[in-house]
């Protein structure tokens, strides 16, 4: 699954002198924690090492303040490409 979202912004100058401009912006997925660009299982083992206490909870991807099972099944459902609801 494709974690990243393009959009493209064009600019336009009006009157007699005129202006354009384009940009390709990337804007991670919250549920893409690796940060290269998909969502997988490695995400998934990831944010369990963190509820388990094995690496530092950086992931809190529902926003209760501790990464636990809720935040798993975050991750668990983006993988499954049931969509990303982390706030």
């Amino acid at each position: 699954m494709n974690a990243w979202s393009e959009f493209q912004y064009r600019l336009w100058g009006g009157g007699s002198a005129s202006a354009s401009a384009s940009a390709l912006t990337s804007i991670p997925s919250r549920c893409d924690l690796k940060l290269n660009g998909s969502i997988s299982v490695t995400d998934v083992q990831l944010v369990i090492n963190q509820a388990l206490g094995v690496t530092p909870a950086v992931d809190d991807l529902n926003g209760d303040g501790v990464v636990n099972v809720p935040d798993v099944q975050i991750e668990i459902d983006a993988v499954m490409s049931l969509g990303c609801e982390a706030r």
